[in-house]
Formats: structure tokens, C-alpha cells, sequence
């Protein structure tokens, strides 16, 4: 290998290219299409991320890294001048790595021209940088794997047409050979390997924010065969298959081949991989690892698992990844274990006792299909209480399910959490299910009548949306509870809305008495946002319509400093009443707003027209508080607690009921995190939040999205064109006054 040679090679092709007016167009149709392709849906869901953009990239790569690298080799042996170049002091290997690095250079190029794209959403909204950072080094890699395919195929081609069909048809292959359509028709031992095989399997593994080693020894041992390929193919135009040399190179590349295959599979066992993203969603969070370390006693994690379908390998490799994690970290607490029910009767038995039951799939055997089972399922046990997780469809939460699951287990003393009851506030029991059922993995979870004032240890009381006014006795116990050193989470309707009927009214309710000695007063209105809001269904006539809903606020978190869902970007709030904060805040209280509007937030009084068709008014826009904590000092402060009073307001029930976190998981986390809080308990809230959480994009008109829309397009288009221009236009004037 002599560097000198691969570099002028490396120059030679990019001057062939850049002289080459086809190039520059297609580097410009591709990226065109690429971000036409992605602008089509890009702004439907608000969401500044650049996922659809880079889940199209395979399939434009398909096209594009063929028409690039067809004629590397096929055009030179045609015309004769690679006899030329190989007269030369240059080996055959110098002349394959000096072309495959000019085309890895080209597409990488053409790549980075959607750059202003990130650009642009990371100005209106917030991006992932770490994220992009990942798409874009796991686009590069495909690439150059695809890159080095299309080397391939044009060493073993005499036409540069030939090349371009067999590179692409193998390319498709490589992407496609992961996929369920293709892998259902499989045998199930078969599946596995194939997905394996799949490049885009890979490529969505890195795409995530995790560079993963076992991802790049797939595409640097990819790139390093059909190299290998091409240098043999080389070989044997210039030696005949008869050479000595040619067979000893032929017995190297079937050992590459043979290494790249064992490698691939006994390596997808050994971890190793580098989290990019901001928030390190894919690494053990600081709180889990705590747990872990305070640990009382032994765990022991079980995982049943089977052959699965190809499209659940890479959740099953995520599920081994993450319990290795877990126990590294527990430094000899936890012990892993893994069983097949499939094969093994007793394994079947034991996950039946422990609620883990097999799913059924179809898979497709003798042009039929047939129905199979499968196991992926988890059981922890801790000393004789087991906990199970049936079947892990997903990861995102996973890490969350299994925290909350040892807390659980082993925490001996729960701190008791009462939701008031009898005024018409929502229910833990049927409006507030998925919350009570997360709040009950750390808590001990009731409901009582305020008149009852039987609050006794309760550490926080949660006042869920009353609709009549609480009784004396009732204020009373709340009041007496809070100076005792009791915490309170209000969630405040200021007005009553019935949905079915699409009407409202003020809350006779709203705490006015208890909540001013904070400073904060729950307004009888309803706020609501003309840019960051949800998209509802709205039925007129024989036809339902898609229609922004400003009632529904997307309200992100405001930039003053709290604990309290330190890691939740926002809420989505239904009906939600802005909150006023006094002017003056009251001796020895700290408020913190926590989360408001935009500052296209406006507010409704009286009468309240709620339907979706609502004109609503756009004077007097400003951000509008909706979520506050407020902390009080107390006199002789029990020992056990911080010495505070401690309160949460949010001037909304319904975001926590059933019908919205279900959508919203980050409603739920504020939830959990919210109590947490208030019982000065560790919270896991931000776990289960870890890769559900959108970024939004905000925009102020659509002026602003048709600048993002057409900018970056122009610029996709223009600059290669500009550049072909400027490159052209100066070699015609070198060529003039060299004649000159």
C-alpha cells in the first residue's frame, strides 16, 4: 500500500468527476429529492427531528451510490486506460482504495448538503444534536459500505449500465434482507441471520445516537470483503485465474469472508457502544445506577427468551445489553439467567408460574402460513417476592420497568400518598389508573374523605380537580395538614368543562384561600396557545377534519430552575386555567414556575366558547403560567423532613387521567415526579421518559416554515450546481491561458 499512489488516485477521480456535468446533477436531484421527499410530512407532526429524514436515506442510496461508483472501473477497463495506470509503480490495491475513497468523499458531500436542515430545525425547536450526530455517521457508513459494493460490482463488469443494475440489485438485497416481508418467509433459525445480514438493521442501530462497535465491525467488515472483491476481480483480469498469486488472494478473501461471519455472530454478544445523545437515553440514568448500588440484597433477573422473528432481534440484543448494564453496576448484586421455554419443558413451566405467557406470530413455511410461539419476557426475584415484565415489546421504558420493579422488591417502608375524595374530584381508582398504578411501585396509595380528616401519616395529599366546594371541617384539614409539615399537589380546574357538550363554567372551587398565602391565584379562565397545541378530530357534517386545538396546549418547560421535571421538555394540558403569581411573593416562600405557553398564549373569560371552530383572539398574546411549586419555611420542623412546606399547582386535572398519558407519557412522568417531590422521595420519572418525549418546532407564521422548506431545498439544489459551475468555468480559464 503506497499513500503517495492512493492519493493521486484519490485526486485523479475527483477531477474526473468534478469535469463531469452529470455529476453535479445527480448530486442535485438526489439531495432535491431527498428533502422533497422528507418536507412532505416533515411539519405534520411538529416535531424537530430529523428521523424521516434519514429513514428515506436508504432507499435514495439504493440509486445514488450505484450511478456514482458504476464507471470506477468498468469505464477504465473498457477503454483500456487501466492497463495504463496499473504499467504504472501503482499496485492493484492502490488503485481500489484510491477509488473508494474518492466515491466514500463524493457521497459524503452530497450527504452533508441537508446540513442547513439541522440547521434550521434546531432554530425552531431544539434538536438532538448528539441524535443527528449519530444519523449522520451511521449515513456516511452505509454509504461507504454501499460504496465499496458498487466498486465491486464495476470490477467484475465490462459495462458501466451492467455495473450500476448488479450494484444496485446487491444493494437492495442488503438492505431488504432484514426486513419482516422478507424474513416471515424464512425459516425461524434462518431470521436471525438475515437480519444480521440486513445493513439497515445496522444502519437504525446507529441512526438511534448509539455508535455501537458490533455495528461498525459489520460495515468496516462489509466494506473490507467486497474491497477484497474488487482487488481479487483486478488480480485475475491482469494475472488469469492460473496465477499463483491470483489463488493465494483467493484463499485470503474466502478467509476474510469466513473470519466477517464469525466475527458478526459471536460478536453481537460482546457490547460496547458510545451513547451520543444529549440526554444519554441509551445509558444507565444516575438514579439507576443509585439504586443498584444501595441495593439491599440479591436479584436475580431471569430472561425467557426464544427464536424470534427477525424484526425482535435487535429488542432482544437491547434487552441483553441493558441487563449486562445492570449487572456491571450492581457490582455482584444481581445475578442474569437465561432460559429457552421453547426447548426446555421446565423453563415452559416456571414462566407460566411467573405470568410470562408465549405471544403468538406468523411465520411462512411451505408457501403457507403457520402460526409459532415465542418468548421475550422477564422475571426478577428478590429473595421469595418475584415481579414479572410478560413480553418486552419495546426498550424505550425498560430501563424504567426494571428500576421501579427492584424499588419495589425490595423497599420495606413506603411513604403514603391520599387523594381527597368526595367534591367531585377524579378518581386514582378509575380516572387516574395508570398514575396510581406507577405511584403504587413507590408508594402506599389511598383515597379519603377530607371531612374525615384522617390524613394522619399521609406525606402528601393530592387535590384532583374538585367541582364543589369543600366544607369548613374539610378546609380546615387541609390547612392543618400542610402546617404540620403535609406536602399537596393541587391540580385546579379554574373552569368546569363538559366535553360531550362542548360547554364550560366557572369552578366554585379553586382553593383561593389555601393558595394565596403562597402567592398564587388559580384563574377562572382558560389559557390557551396558537402555535404549540394538538390536532384533533372535528366532525362537521358527513366529514371529520384534522383542526389545531389551542385549548390543548403543548406547554413547554420555562427556563427557571427546579428539580421538579428538570427532565420533562412539556406537558399537553386540556383546558388548562393560567395561574397568577403575586406581585409581592409572601415572606419566606420560594415559587417556581414550571411550566407556561408560549409566548403566543392567550386567555379566555367569560363566556367560554370551547368547540373547535372557535375563533379565538390574537391581541394580548404572552407566555401563560400553568404549572407552579411553591416551598414554605415552617417552624419546628419535623426532623425527618426538610423543614419546608412543599406545593405543587397546575390549573388542570384532566392531563394526568387515562385518556392523556396514554398519549403523552410525559404527563405520567410529571405525575410520578410531581409526588416524588413533594415526599422528598428519589423519583424514576425520569426514566420512563428517556426516548418518548418529542422536541417541538415552533413557528411564529408560515412565512417561517416556507423559508425552511424552500431555503434548504434551494440550497440542496443550487449549490452543487453553483460549485459545478464555478469548477467548470475555472478549468476553461486555466485551459486558455495555459494556450495562451
Amino acid at each position: 500500500m503506497h499513500f503517495p499512489a492512493i492519493r493521486a488516485i484519490i485526486k485523479k477521480e475527483l477531477r474526473i468527476l468534478g469535469s463531469r456535468p452529470a455529476a453535479y446533477i445527480i448530486v442535485a436531484v438526489f439531495a432535491l429529492l431527498w428533502e422533497f421527499l422528507f418536507f412532505n410530512s416533515a411539519f405534520l407532526a411538529g416535531e424537530a427531528s430529523l428521523r424521516l429524514l434519514f429513514g428515506i436515506l436508504p432507499w435514495l442510496l439504493l440509486f445514488f451510490i450505484p450511478a456514482v461508483t458504476m464507471g470506477s472501473i468498468a469505464d477504465e477497463s473498457r477503454e483500456g486506460t487501466l492497463e495504463l495506470i496499473l504499467t504504472h509503480p501503482v499496485k492493484d490495491s492502490d488503485v481500489i482504495l484510491g477509488k473508494f475513497a474518492a466515491a466514500k468523499i463524493f457521497s459524503a458531500a452530497a450527504i452533508l448538503l441537508t446540513i442547513p436542515v439541522a440547521v434550521a430545525f434546531n432554530s425552531f425547536g431544539d434538536l438532538d444534536i448528539g441524535a443527528v450526530a449519530g444519523q449522520y455517521i451511521a449515513a456516511i457508513f452505509l454509504a461507504c459500505l454501499l460504496a465499496a459494493l458498487g466498486i465491486a460490482a464495476s470490477s467484475l463488469m465490462r459495462s458501466s449500465v451492467a455495473a450500476l443494475l448488479v450494484a444496485a440489485a446487491a444493494s437492495f438485497f442488503l438492505i431488504v434482507a432484514g426486513l419482516d416481508v422478507v424474513t416471515s418467509r424464512l425459516p425461524l433459525a434462518v431470521a436471525p441471520v438475515a437480519e444480521r445480514v440486513s445493513a439497515l438493521s445496522h444502519f437504525e442501530s446507529m441512526a438511534r445516537g448509539v455508535v455501537d462497535l458490533r455495528d461498525i465491525w459489520y460495515f468496516l467488515s462489509g466494506i473490507a470483503i467486497f474491497l477484497g472483491i474488487a482487488h481479487l476481480a483486478l488480480l485475475r483480469r491482469r494475472l488469469g485465474r492460473g496465477a499463483q498469486v491470483f489463488r493465494r488472494h483467493q484463499i485470503a478473501i474466502a478467509a476474510v469472508i469466513a473470519l466477517a461471519a464469525i466475527t458478526n455472530t459471536v460478536g453481537s454478544r460482546i457490547p460496547g457502544r458510545i451513547d451520543l445523545t444529549e440526554d444519554r437515553i441509551y445509558t444507565l440514568s444516575p438514579i439507576t445506577k443509585s439504586t443498584l448500588h444501595d441495593l439491599p440484597g440479591p436479584i436475580t433477573m431471569t430472561l425467557y427468551a426464544s427464536p424470534l422473528p427477525a424484526p425482535l432481534q435487535p429488542t432482544l440484543r437491547a434487552v441483553e445489553d441493558t441487563l449486562r448494564d445492570y449487572r456491571i453496576y450492581a457490582q455482584g448484586k444481581i445475578t442474569l439467567a437465561r432460559k429457552n421455554p421453547s426447548r426446555d419443558q421446565a423453563a415452559a413451566a416456571e414462566a407460566g408460574t411467573r405470568g410470562i405467557q408465549p405471544v403468538q406470530f406468523n411465520v411462512v413455511g411451505q408457501e403457507e402460513f403457520k402460526v409459532q410461539q415465542g418468548y421475550l419476557g422477564l422475571d426478577i426475584a428478590y429473595g421469595d417476592k418475584h415481579e414479572a415484565i410478560p413480553f418486552v415489546r419495546t426498550t424505550g421504558d425498560l430501563e424504567y420497568q426494571l428500576t421501579s420493579i427492584m424499588a419495589k422488591l425490595t423497599t420495606t417502608e413506603k411513604k403514603r400518598v391520599v387523594f381527597l375524595t368526595g367534591k367531585g374530584e377524579k378518581s386514582v381508582l378509575s380516572d387516574y389508573r395508570a398514575w396510581g398504578t406507577e405511584l403504587e411501585k413507590q408508594f402506599t396509595v389511598e383515597e379519603v374523605s377530607p371531612e374525615e380528616e384522617k390524613f394522619g401519616d399521609a406525606r402528601v395529599v393530592v387535590l384532583a380537580g374538585p367541582t364543589q366546594r369543600y366544607s369548613d371541617a374539610g378546609r380546615r384539614a387541609v390547612k392543618d395538614f400542610l402546617s404540620r409539615g403535609g406536602n399537596a399537589l393541587f391540580l385546579v380546574d379554574g373552569v368546569a368543562v363538559t366535553p360531550q357538550f362542548l360547554t364550560a363554567s366557572a369552578n366554585p372551587e379553586r382553593f383561593d384561600d389555601i393558595l394565596e398565602s403562597y402567592g398564587i391565584k388559580v384563574q377562572p379562565a382558560l389559557a390557551y396557545d396558537l402555535r404549540s397545541n394538538e390536532t384533533v378530530s372535528f366532525s362537521g357534517g358527513f366529514i371529520n377534519y384534522l383542526l389545531p386545538y389551542p385549548f390543548w396546549m403543548r406547554s413547554p418547560r420555562t427556563e427557571e430552575q427546579s428539580p421538579l421535571g428538570s427532565r420533562i421538555n412539556g406537558l399537553v394540558l386540556a383546558w388548562a386555567s393560567p395561574i397568577e403569581r403575586a406581585s409581592t411573593t409572601p415572606e419566606g416562600v420560594t415559587l417556581t414556575s414550571l411550566f407556561a405557553s408560549t409566548r403566543f398564549g392567550g386567555v379566555q373569560r367569560e363566556p367560554f366558547f370551547i368547540a373547535p371552530d372557535t375563533a379565538l383572539a390574537e391581541t394580548d398574546l404572552a407566555s401563560r403560567i400553568v404549572a407552579v411549586s411553591a416551598t414554605k419555611g415552617r417552624e419546628n420542623a419535623d426532623v425527618k423532613t426538610s423543614g419546608v412546606t412543599r406545593i405543587v399547582v397546575v390549573g388542570d386535572s384532566d392531563f394526568l387521567t387515562d385518556q392523556f398519558v396514554q398519549n403523552a407519557p410525559e404527563n405520567l412522568a410529571f405525575g410520578v415526579d410531581a409526588v416524588s417531590w413533594l415526599a422528598e422521595t428519589p423519583s424514576l420519572a425520569g426514566l420512563r421518559i428517556k426516548t418518548a418525549q418529542p422536541r417541538q418546532l415552533i413557528f411564529e407564521n408560515k412565512t417561517q416554515i416556507a423559508l425552511v422548506k424552500y431555503g434548504t431545498m434551494g440550497f440542496a439544489g443550487l449549490a452543487p450546481a453553483l460549485f459545478g459551475a464555478f469548477v467548470l468555468l475555472r478549468r476553461r480559464s486555466l485551459g486558455k491561458s495555459r494556450f495562451i
